[in-house]
């Protein structure tokens, strides 16, 4: 079946649709405001870089990225007293045609007091990306 899954965008609340799955985790609405507050925090601190901040309902902090903010968000996020993000958990892609920018590229990040943040960047070509990517002689 299908349950309805409410995403927190820091004080606005947009609902979605999704699949049931075997195992959710509650909704906890402490530890929203913690990851809403952590985020905005981030937004504050690298404001060139930081698009949008959300927290979806399984408790996972979202940072939308403009894409020249990959390395400098990443190295803040890893490095910072206040995150100490210092495992990656998960790299992958989404292509949404439909969209001007159409790839979105996710990473998943493990903390030790934090379940996953996900750091999502829009790009409008696969060569942007592949061209970040190139082996350097």
């Amino acid at each position: 079946g299908h349950d309805e899954c409410c995403y927190s965008f820091c004080g606005l609340s947009c609902c979605n649709l999704l699949f049931s799955v075997a195992t959710v985790r509650p909704k906890n609405e402490v530890e929203q405001k913690q990851l809403c507050a952590f985020g905005e925090y981030v937004a504050e601190i690298l404001p060139k870089y930081i698009q949008q901040v959300q927290v979806t309902c399984f408790n996972e902090l979202e940072l939308l990225i403009h894409p020249d903010g990959i390395i400098p968000v990443l190295t803040f996020l890893r490095d910072h007293t206040n995150a100490q993000f210092k495992s990656l958990a998960d790299l992958t892609a989404v292509d949404v045609p439909s969209r001007q920018y159409r790839f979105e590229v996710r990473t998943a990040l493990r903390h030790q007091a934090q379940p996953v943040s996900q750091v999502l960047m829009a790009v409008s070509a696969v060569a942007a990306r592949t061209a970040f990517f190139t082996s350097q002689k």
